[in-house]
Order: structure tokens, then sequence, then C-alpha cells
């Protein structure tokens, strides 16, 4: 009959044991406590060639094997390549031999003579202590790759605040390796100190020891290296706590911030260079509209006193002068009329841009603002054959409050362009609107359209499109900027609705008056 498989059968056990009659009464044991015997050798030499083939669970290992290596020689030789729990069997429990024996870290001894019990014992601790003290290798390796792979430095200490623990990044920052920092103050490895002035700065470490909390670094503390040099630092520490809650130590995670503190001191001198570059665009722009201003302003006194003698010599010469003489003077006219709304237009840019537009408003009714300006222009577009109509969309009067001549200006502006760049025999409709709280006033015309790519050109200074007028007239560029300007002085939009070739719709927005239309101009 079979002997039937041990409840801990699949624990096999060599046997080392150079007496043949001893080591058959401990493979009954073996097989009596349910291990099962992997092999049976009489000497360490015999050991050494069949333990790594067997790969036991455990080696029971007898001391004195008389002749060739003894126990303790063997087990030094087997750890070199086989990572198995040992336990060895003596006779002899004397002092030397205890010493020789903790060389080969053996997993327990078991004391001759023995007894099942004893054995059995013997076995399970070695067995648990072995798989206890793998775990702990194993937790040990994957907390220092843990510790390795984390981009911060580490610093661990006990109770009295020594050295403990270092990885690899806090070698790094400060300079100390983690055998040389071993069981020194953390004071010494780690000093500390404000960045500005070099004042010391107490080690966190310590703090979070004497309190029992975590302690943050301040603001701007830099470590002194090994080496001596400072690295600015930042982080914090906190109290190592074992299962029971009780502090064992402390730990602190910093990083080095040389490359962010880099980068924040060129940033402050971008922020600085930036404002003072604003400073002198703006120091040149008050410069520009100053130049401006005064050239505009000496311009326009001789270019006014050239219109008004060219108008006295053209009235005195009219019948007696030939006709070439009063086309000369035309020419002159029409020229130093251009160059003086030039001046004018040039002399709004300045004020705009320079914030010192002063409207004068008044309560007006938009729609007879607009009939006066178009009876006015109506001239203008018949010599052109081209037509002028106004629409009322609105039952109420559209009641705004305006600068009479600045918002004429606009309209002004917004007809001699319609007119500009249209064809005769096309059409322009003037459109009043109420919106909710606000009055619209269209200007549409039939005429080239704009392209879409060109609208955001429109608003801006000296800003042109591709159109050109359609009769050869002359375009300083600078009318609807100072439109849409004056329009937002108001509180108001100026907007443009375009498509190539199928005309173009200025539109002005401004707010209604909550008061009825009573005390009009």
């Amino acid at each position: 009959m079979s002997e039937q498989p041990g409840p801990h059968s699949s624990v096999r056990i060599l046997l080392v044991e150079d007496e043949r009659l001893i080591a058959k009464g401990i493979e009954r044991c073996i097989q009596r406590l349910g291990y099962s015997v992997a092999g049976s050798v009489g000497s360490g030499e015999q050991a050494l060639a069949v333990a790594q083939e067997l790969s036991p669970s455990l080696i029971l290992l007898d001391i004195n094997l008389g002749k060739g290596m003894d126990g303790i020689q063997t087990a030094l030789e087997l750890r070199k390549f086989l990572d198995v729990p040992i336990v060895f069997l003596t006779a002899h429990s004397d002092d030397s031999t205890l010493e020789r024996a903790k060389q080969a870290q053996p997993s327990g001894f078991v004391l001759k003579p023995y007894d099942d019990k004893d054995l059995r014992t013997a076995i399970e601790i070695g067995l648990f202590r072995y798989q206890a003290e793998r775990e702990v290798l194993l937790s040990q390796r994957w907390l220092g790759s843990t510790l390795a792979s984390i981009g911060d430095g580490v610093l661990a200490t006990d109770l009295a605040g020594r050295v403990c623990l270092l990885n690899t990044v806090a070698e790094q920052i400060t300079g100390w390796s983690q055998a040389e920092a071993m069981g020194r103050p953390v004071s010494e490895v780690l000093p500390l100190s404000l960045s500005e002035t070099g004042e010391e700065v107490e080690n966190p470490i310590l703090g979070c020891l004497n309190s029992g909390q975590t302690v943050h670094l301040p603001l701007h503390v830099s470590l002194r290296r090994r080496d001596g040099e400072s690295v600015p630092i930042e982080d914090s520490a906190s109290p190592i706590r074992d299962q029971n809650g009780v502090a064992c130590g402390a730990i602190m995670v910093f990083r080095d911030v040389s490359d962010r503190r880099e980068l924040e001191r060129n940033l402050q001198q971008e922020r600085l260079s930036l404002r003072q570059a604003n400073q002198q665009l703006e120091q040149l722009n008050q410069h520009k509209d100053f130049l401006l201003g005064m050239v505009a302003h000496d311009l326009r006194n001789p270019l006014s006193v050239i219109l008004g003698y060219s108008h006295f010599v053209q009235k005195r010469l009219a019948e007696v002068a030939d006709q070439k003489v009063l086309r000369f003077l035309s020419h002159i006219q029409t020229s130093a009329q251009a160059m003086l709304d030039l001046v004018e237009e040039l002399l709004d840019v300045t004020a705009l841009e320079s914030g010192k537009l002063t409207l004068h408003l008044v309560p007006a009714n938009l729609a007879e603002v607009t009939e006066r300006v178009v009876e006015a222009n109506q001239e203008l577009f018949e010599n052109k054959n081209i037509g002028l109509k106004l629409v009322q969309e609105s039952p109420t009067p559209l009641v705004v409050s305006v600068d009479l001549a600045k918002l004429e200006q606009v309209l002004i502006n917004l007809l001699t362009n319609a007119v500009k760049y249209s064809e005769p025999g096309t059409t322009v409709t003037v459109r009043l609107q109420r919106a909710e709280r606000e009055a619209r006033l269209w200007v549409e015309d039939q005429g080239q359209g704009i392209e879409a790519e060109e609208l955001p050109t429109l608003f801006k200074p000296f800003g042109r499109t591709s159109n050109r007028p359609t009769a050869g007239e002359k375009s300083t560029g600078l009318g609807l900027a100072i439109a849409q300007k004056i329009i937002q002085g108001h509180s108001g939009r100026l907007e443009v609705e375009s498509v190539r070739g199928q005309g173009s719709q200025f539109c002005i927005t401004l707010p209604l008056l909550a008061s009825a239309a009573e005390g009009l101009p």
C-alpha cells in the first residue's frame, strides 16, 4: 500500500546528514510530519552537487559532517546560488559554533537529541521566517525602486533627526551619498538659509519632530550643498508614524527649483522691459500726436488764406480774365480744399487718439437730423446721376442724445463714400429703424461691395480697400476711422455688412433717450 501524501507534501526538504541511521530516522520523521523528502545526502560536496537540481523548499543541514566541508561551510556555498531556508542540525550549542553558524544566516536550529515536535517547530519557523524575510526584502526593493523613480528628493530621519534614508534625487541635490549621510544630523546634510539674506532657517524636519505636524518650507529658501553651492528648494516635512500612530521619525520631500526661479527672474525682467517699452511707446505716441496736431494746425491757417484769396481773385477776374486763368484758379481752390479737408481730418484723428474728443450732447430727433443732411447732399448725388432716398420705418420719433455737428459729419462721410463707390444709375437708401431701446440708421448702396478679408481694415486710420472711386474721387482713408470713434463716443456702434459685387450697408446704432421728443432743437 502506497503512502498517502501529507498535508505539507508540497514542502520538499533536502536532508544533509552523514550518519545514515540518524538520516533514516529524520527522513521517517519528516514524512510523519507530512512533508516530502526531496533528497538525502551525506556530505557537503554532495549537497552542492544536487541542491540546484532538486530545488528543495528547505534544507536540513547537520553542522558536523565528518570529512570534507562542515555544515557551515556548505551553507555558505549554497547561499551563493540557492535562495532557500536552511535549518541547522547540531549537537553542539557552544558560543563559538553559534557565532560561526550565524554567518550563514540560518532560518533556525534543531538541537540533538530532538523529537517530532522539535523538528516540526524548527521547519515551520524556518519556512515562516524565510517567507517573512522575503516579503520584507521585496518591500524594501519596491520602496527603493519607488523612491528612486520619484522626481523629488526624499530624506528620512529617526526621532533624533539623524539621516536614515536618501533617495537618488536627494543625493544629487545635496551632494551627499546615502552611505556618507547615514546617521548624520539632518541640519548637517540639509543646511538651509533664506536666499536673499543668507539667514539660517531651521530644518522643517526638526520642527516636524517637535510639533508632530507637517511643516512647510518658507518661501525663497536655499540649500547649501556639500560642495558649498546654493540651490533654491521648496516643499515640506511630515512625521512618520508606526501602525499605532506613534511617531518614529520624519520624512522630507523637496525639489530643486533653480530652473523655475530662473524663469521667474527672466519673466520679471521681460515684464520690466515690456513696461519700459510701453512707456516709451506712449511717449512716442504723445510726441506723434503733438507733432501731428501742430503740423495740421499750422497748415490750416495758410490753406484757409489761399482759399480765401483765390475766391477773391476769381470774382475780380470773372469778367476780364480769360477762361484759362479761371480754370487755374479753380484747380487751386480744389487742391487747397482737399488739403484743408485732410488737415481737418488729421486734427480729428489727433483729438480722438489722444482722448480729447469733446461732445456737446443735446436731445435730437434722428429723423430730422438725417433728413437735413440728405437734403443738403442731394445735388452731390444728382451730379453723378445716383438716386438718394430716405426711408422712415419707425412710427415714433427716434430721440437720441447727440453732438449735432459730429453726427452730421459722420452722416456726410457715409453718404460721400456711397457716392464715390457707386455707379451712375444706382440708388443709395438711408433707412431709419427702431430696435428695442436703440435707433438704427442704415446707409445702403448698390456699389462694388467689399472683399470679406478687407472689412477689418475699414475702420483703421489710413485703411484702404482694393476698391477705387468710380469717378476718380480722392480719399484720405481717415473718414471711417473718425466716424467710428465719434459714434463710439456716443455709446453707439458703427458696423458694416458687405458682399463683393452686391453693395455695402453701413449701420449706425445709437441708444434711445427714455424721454419723449420734447424740447428738441
